[in-house]
Formats: structure tokens, C-alpha cells, sequence
């Protein structure tokens, strides 16, 4: 009944309202994502938030043009990477489709690629083929993939947006390795068995959108909260099945997101789901703010409850006995002048005020603050960040745990961990730039587990008590880019634990 009712008001949603301009989202991975928090961060952009996204095509190009009417503020890199931008969204901005047809044979202009384009004034389909190999290497071991599939994008009467992503894959090496990986290790293909070397992904959706307010359902990887080395809130890992409505004015966002999570135990009966809504709003002019809920449930299907956009999650978590895990978080970006920001994410997943500044368990927090600061000197950006994620943190008693395949959403570190991380990046050219970072983590398995959600003596529990693991890392990448959407990056990795490893790997990829 609820399925039906979702099918029924989406359609009339589809159906009823006019839009215009190209609403499919840009993927998470386009670097026009880091291009643009530069620029909000130079003090350039004044609206544009790096908090929650992808964003759609059409908003991006608004920024664009924002920035190209600022354009004599830019550095001589930054004018380079302005009009690459330009290019890549010439369509969107001025009707234009200079692009490049696979079968025109032009495979290394600098053009936009597609495999296929069809424009009118109704109808617009474009079509990529992907090619990507990857392998890396360490001390003792080593694993190669290779990756291939198609993507395809289009809008109906500037009234339905559509995008699909499908690809397959071989790995080759040792197979271990590779599921230390975020997305081998969570592909069941690869992993239904001891033996298969085959793997296969995909993302897809369908969305609308009314001046401001847009709907989409589908599957796609999302990213909530700020942060450089991962974020607390819903850190960009692998995609998941969601149905999600926003609303953006000026500087105010509000985002809900209902979606489905594979559990942690294929035995378990109910199915798993997340239920997020969040405002974004600025304090002052260079003070923004958010504050968001969260709700990780177990049921049969769909809880009617957690479907209202503008519900208190915690008070109706109460009046349904208390059995699901409930999330707070609080997040704000502060530019006291160009070229630096100053932020703060807030993960509050339990409380009790009573035993606040005690050491029972059920008191349980992350936080992480930093200080990101560009063109340090010209073309050169920089950030220290510290996270601390308390023990028990995005654990549950009940079995809600903050996890989507036996992965966490959030942070990449464990409970009960903590980590001071520094990244400098530099710009060559629009083709070409440099990134090292290192970073400095602790944890303690006492309480450090995504999957334990009760400990045995729960007045108790400190952070980082005992049974320290420290690890340092130190990681150089390049990322080269010599014809349009063709690509190369290269990533040198040293992590020293318990002893010294070193990790090299290259990447290959094409998009035609």
C-alpha cells in the first residue's frame, strides 16, 4: 500500500509541474565539486554549499556563471579551469554542442566526448563509454582491474531528468587485497564465492524538479556534512536505493532522504532503512549553518512515520517503544575573510544528561573541526582537520547499526578512534595537479567495532583507555588529465602500523 501510494504521488509530481534547463545531477567524482568550494571559499561563489550534494547540471552552470563574472579575480590556473568548466557545460549554459561523436574519429581534441548525443528542443540523450584499469601494489601483494560500461544522461521537455551508470568488471592478482577496497568489498558479485573475479556496478535514477524544489528516486552515491579526509554524516563510499526531495533557495537548503540499506546479516528478516532531513541556512553572511536527523531502522517495510519530511525524528523513534537508532547532527562553515574557512561538523548519536561528564557508554559522540585555506600562495590549498569519533558511536544495541553492506556510512574511522590529518593540494595547470597528505590515527578495539553495540561494563567506558593502535600515513597523488576525459592518476601510499607498508597505484580512464 505504501509502495503504491510512493508510485502514484511521484507520477504526479512528473506530470504536473514545468521546468526547465538540464536537471540531471553532476556525479560526486567530477572535480568541479573541489573547483567550486575553492571559489566559495575565495569568496567568489555566495550561495553555493559543498555540504550536500551532487547537484544538478543547472545549478552548477548558475555557478559557473557566477564565477565567470568574477573571472578577473581568478588566478591565470583558475581562468584555465574556468572556461574547461565552461566547456564541459557549454550546453547547459549556451545551447551549444560542440562536442565530439565516437564516430567522428576525432579521439584526442579537446572536446566533449560522447558515444552518442540527440538534441531537439523536447529531448535531449547523451551517451559515454567507460574504460578504466586500475593496479596497485604493495610490499608482498598486488591486484589489477579492469573496468568497462556505458553512461547515459538526458531531459524530457526540461521536465524529467534520467541517468544511468552500468558497468562490468575482471580483477586479476591477488583477490584479498582488493577487498580491502570500499567498493570490492562490498560488490556481491565478486564475493558470492571464493573463485569469482568478476564484478559489476550501477547507479541509476529518475527525477524532476519545480524552480526549487526537485524529487528523485533512484540509486546514486550522496554525500551530507563538510570535511576534507571523509565526513561524519554520509561520506561518499558506495551508492544505495533511496527516494529523496530538496529544496534549494539562496543560501537555504533542506534535504530529505528516505532509502533502503543492505543489513549487516543476509539472515536477518526485516528489511533495513534510513531516514535523513536536514536544513542548511546562513547565520550571518559568512556563517552557515545545519542541523539534520537520522533515523537506522529495522522492519518488515516501509515505517509510515519516518516518511514525513518534517517529522521529529527522536520524539516519533519514542512513541514507536525506542527501538531504533536516532541521529543528531549539527555543522556550520564559518569565512571570516577570502581564501579561508573554518569548519566544524557535530555527530551526537546518543545522549543521556544525566551522566553527562560520566563514563557510561550510552553518551556518545563525533566530532571533527578543521581549517581549509586556499591559494596560500597562488594555485595552492591546504587543510588540517582533526576527527574524534567516541566509542559505541554509530553502533547499536538493537542491531541498527550506521552501516550499508558491513560498511560504515560515515566516518572512515572506526569507534573509539581519533585522527589529525593535513592535505595540500596544487595546481599545475587545468590538466594537471599535485596532492600530498599525511595523517596520524589512534584507536582501541575496546569499544571500536561498527557492529557491538553493548559493552560488559557500561559505566565504564573511556576513550582510548587502552590497547592503543597507532598508524601514520603519508600519500602523494598526481592527477593528470592530457586530453579531455581522458585520465591518469597515480597514488604513492606509506602506512606504518605495526610495520612499514608502501602502496603504488595507477589508474586509467577513459570516457568516450
Amino acid at each position: 500500500m505504501i509502495l503504491k501510494f510512493f508510485k502514484i504521488s511521484f507520477l504526479i509530481f512528473i506530470f504536473a509541474i514545468e521546468i526547465i534547463a538540464q536537471i540531471e545531477n553532476v556525479p560526486i567524482e567530477n572535480s568541479i565539486y573541489k573547483f567550486l568550494d575553492r571559489m566559495q571559499t575565495n569568496g567568489i561563489l555566495t550561495d553555493f554549499s559543498s555540504n550536500t550534494f551532487p547537484l544538478s547540471r543547472d545549478k552548477i552552470s548558475k555557478h559557473l556563471l557566477e564565477i565567470q563574472d568574477k573571472k578577473n579575480n581568478l588566478t591565470e590556473v583558475e581562468i584555465e579551469l574556468l572556461e574547461k568548466y565552461l566547456n564541459e557545460f557549454q550546453f547547459e549554459i549556451k545551447n551549444k554542442t560542440n562536442f565530439t561523436s565516437f564516430f567522428d574519429n576525432n579521439f584526442f581534441d579537446d572536446k566533449e566526448k560522447f558515444l552518442f548525443h540527440f538534441v531537439d528542443s523536447n529531448f535531449t540523450v547523451f551517451t559515454e563509454l567507460i574504460s578504466n584499469f586500475e593496479t596497485k601494489f604493495s610490499n608482498t601483494k598486488n591486484f589489477s582491474a579492469l573496468q568497462y560500461g556505458f553512461k547515459l544522461r538526458g531531459c524530457y521537455e526540461n521536465t524529467i531528468g534520467f541517468y544511468l551508470h552500468s558497468t562490468n568488471g575482471n580483477l586479476y592478482g591477488d583477490k584479498n587485497f582488493a577487498l580491502e577496497d570500499y567498493f570490492f568489498r562490498s560488490n556481491f558479485k565478486l564475493n558470492h564465492n571464493s573463485v569469482s573475479r568478476n564484478f559489476d556496478n550501477f547507479e541509476g535514477y529518475i527525477k524532476t524538479k519545480f524552480k526549487n524544489l526537485e524529487f528523485q528516486i533512484g540509486r546514486e552515491k550522496i554525500v551530507v556534512g563538510n570535511g576534507y579526509s571523509d565526513k561524519l554524516i554520509i561520506s561518499p563510499k558506495n551508492p544505495f536505493d533511496y527516494f529523496k526531495m530538496r529544496f534549494d533557495y539562496k543560501k537555504i537548503n533542506f534535504l530529505f532522504l528516505h532509502g533502503n540499506l543492505i543489513p549487516d546479516s543476509v539472515e536477518k528478516e526485516n528489511e533495513k532503512f534510513i531516514a535523513l532531513h536536514r536544513v542548511e541556512f546562513p547565520i550571518f553572511e559568512n556563517f552557515n549553518f545545519a542541523f539534520g536527523e537520522m533515523i537506522i531502522y529495522q522492519r518488515p517495510s516501509i515505517e509510515l512515520a519516518y516518511l514525513n519530511p518534517f517529522a521529529i525524528y527522536k520524539t516519533v523513534e519514542h512513541s514507536l517503544q525506542d527501538k531504533d537508532n536516532s541521529i543528531m547532527t549539527f555543522d556550520f562553515d564559518f569565512y571570516p575573510k577570502n581564501n579561508f574557512k573554518i569548519y566544524s561538523s557535530f555527530l551526537l548519536d546518543d545522549i543521556d544528561f544525566e551522566k553527562l561528564g560520566t563514563n557510561w557508554w550510552g553518551n556518545k559522540f563525533a566530532y571533527k573541526f578543521g581549517i581549509f585555506s586556499t591559494n596560500i600562495f597562488p594555485n595552492c590549498d591546504a587543510v588540517i582537520e582533526y576527527t574524534q569519533v567516541d566509542p559505541f558511536t554509530y553502533s547499536h544495541s538493537k542491531g541498527n547499526n550506521y552501516t550499508h553492506n558491513r560498511i560504515g556510512i560515515g566516518s572512515n574511522l572506526l569507534p573509539n578512534s581519533d585522527e589529525i590529518f593535513f592535505r595540500t593540494n596544487y595546481y599545475f595547470s587545468k590538466k594537471l595537479n599535485g596532492e600530498f597528505s599525511i595523517s596520524s590515527t589512534r584507536h582501541s578495539d575496546d569499544g571500536g567495532s561498527l557492529f557491538i553495540g553493548i559493552p560488559e561494563d557500561g559505566n565504564n567506558v573511556k576513550f582510548l583507555d587502552k590497547n592503543i593502535i597507532y598508524k601514520n600515513e603519508s600519500e602523494f597523488k598526481i592527477f593528470y588529465e592530457p586530453i579531455l576525459n581522458y585520465f591518469i592518476f597515480l597514488d604513492y601510499k606509506i602506512v606504518k602500523e605495526k610495520k612499514i607498508n608502501q602502496f603504488f597505484s595507477t589508474q586509467f580512464k577513459i570516457e568516450f
